[in-house]
């Protein structure tokens, strides 16, 4: 039995904050790898980001190199292989680079057509370890839909061929269907499950055991902290109600960390890595408080949540994300900042996200439902009303525009998509340009409306509210 250490997704240099250090980090991080003694280190794509900084610049070649010389030491000093996997966010030139200057580093990707040539290269063939055959899929993110589909089909006719061994197939894709242009459909997942006794997926910056009810494929989460948001490794959910601060979720809500996987059994453990700048999300109702409540209660805030994280685990700092509810009133989200940052400037080791920062996955100005069962964003409230479509098609129907739920469904994917301004191809205006011309009337109310009140956040609401005004012309 031998141990394989499968990661993902540590985006070097990029770092999520310009006090965090991702090599120091990073080393950190594989010294812990190290302790379970793996033969192999698989690496599931973006192990490099060729994108940003830690101050949001492009990398210039000059830092690139500087920063290449302690990686290429890190995974030398490991004294065992590694292979990696083409992700989204890094050159293949870098990943060939890296292969030539640490011996132990080996990129791959695996040809279905050539996978048993005598004359294929290492660099196109499976990779066999301990009577293993992992693939290592060329499929780009980028590439269409039919593409994916083509490619996935003949990785699984290839290794039908090898059914009797063990076969796991390595991607870095969206897997996971979020919509008509995002993920690959069910039959695809189906098709992957069949074929491979295991199907471990990177990209997707989350730990999700079972995808489509394929308790063998999996999404493995990424490695370590890379971007900040309410749903991105946060080590607790807390809210601060009646003056007192409560955990309102359990530990690790979306994990960073890496998969054991024993080549004998072929069974995954998790293993989470806690950053040494982890993040925690904070509930706070803002209704009928003025500028003083609110600075007096965030410095106690601050300070408990000082004293109950830093300190433990190798936890040096902090970053705080709040989570704004209830009605602002005559609030104004840049006072709120500027009380924020002025807490945040006096405490070193606690850093508060700026509530209008642009990079959260989810904005942190967001309305949530009086039981405080949701918090309701625009990403909610569209997938809310995904599930609405047949309702949708009755409203609309009312109004004598004849659409499918599945044209429905299409217009607000669009949507969402397109960062909520959703548009059309110019021509003829027949039926569904008259639809999306309605709905793009009302997404200015929309969004007003999600904003004011968490009743009327979705697109039926919005028709009934707005059925007396000129959308009909």
């Amino acid at each position: 039995m031998s141990n394989i250490a499968i990661i993902a997704d540590t985006h070097l240099i990029h770092a999520y904050h310009p006090d965090y250090n991702k090599i120091d980090e990073f080393s950190r991080f594989i010294t812990e790898i190290l302790k379970h003694q793996p033969v192999a280190i698989l690496v599931l794509g973006d192990f490099f980001d060729k994108k940003f900084t830690n101050k949001g610049h492009p990398i210039s070649h000059v830092e690139g190199s500087k920063q290449q010389i302690p990686i290429t030491e890190i995974i030398e000093s490991t004294n065992i292989p590694w292979y990696a996997l083409l992700g989204n966010h890094e050159d293949e030139a870098i990943l060939h680079l890296i292969s030539k200057t640490a011996k132990n580093f080996h990129f791959l990707m695996t040809n279905p057509k050539r996978y048993a040539d005598p004359a294929a290269s290492k660099f196109e063939k499976p990779l066999i370890i301990d009577g293993v055959r992992f693939w290592f899929g060329n499929i780009q993110e980028k590439e269409n839909h039919r593409t994916k589909e083509l490619k996935i089909k003949e990785y699984c006719q290839a290794a039908a061929k090898v059914a009797k061994d063990k076969n796991i197939m390595l991607l870095h894709i969206d897997m996971v269907r979020r919509g008509e242009d995002v993920g690959i459909s069910k039959e695809l997942v189906e098709l992957l499950s069949k074929n491979f006794n295991l199907v471990l997926n990177g990209h997707e910056h989350t730990y999700i055991t079972k995808v489509d009810g394929f308790n063998n494929v999996i999404l493995v989460p990424a490695s370590m902290p890379t971007w900040i948001g309410i749903r991105e490794g946060l080590i607790e959910k807390y809210e601060y109600i009646d003056r007192k601060l409560k955990k309102k979720g359990a530990n690790l809500q979306e994990p960073h960390g890496y998969l054991l996987l024993d080549t004998d059994t072929l069974k995954i453990g998790f293993i989470p890595f806690l950053s040494t700048m982890p993040a925690v999300s904070l509930l706070y109702d803002v209704t009928d408080k003025d500028l003083v409540i609110i600075e007096n209660e965030w410095r106690k805030i601050v300070e408990n949540l000082k004293q109950q994280i830093i300190g433990k685990q190798n936890i040096k700092s902090l970053i705080i994300i709040p989570i704004l509810t209830g009605n602002l009133g005559s609030l104004l989200p840049f006072e709120i900042n500027n009380i924020l940052e002025v807490i945040s400037n006096e405490v070193p080791d606690v850093q508060i996200v700026d509530i209008r920062k642009k990079d959260l996955t989810t904005p942190s100005l967001d309305i949530e439902a009086p039981d405080g069962t949701e918090i309701l964003n625009l990403d909610g409230v569209f997938a809310r009303t995904l599930e609405q479509a047949e309702d949708i098609v009755k409203r609309l129907d009312q109004m004598k525009i004849f659409l499918l739920s599945d044209q429905v469904k299409k217009i607000i994917n669009k949507m969402r998509k397109e960062d909520h301004n959703f548009f059309f191809e110019k021509g003829a205006k027949n039926i569904k340009v008259y639809a999306a011309d309605i709905i793009n009337i009302l997404l200015p109310e929309f969004n007003e409306i999600l904003k004011k009140d968490w009743k009327n956040t979705d697109i039926i609401s919005i028709i009934d509210s707005s059925f007396e005004k000129e959308v009909r012309k």
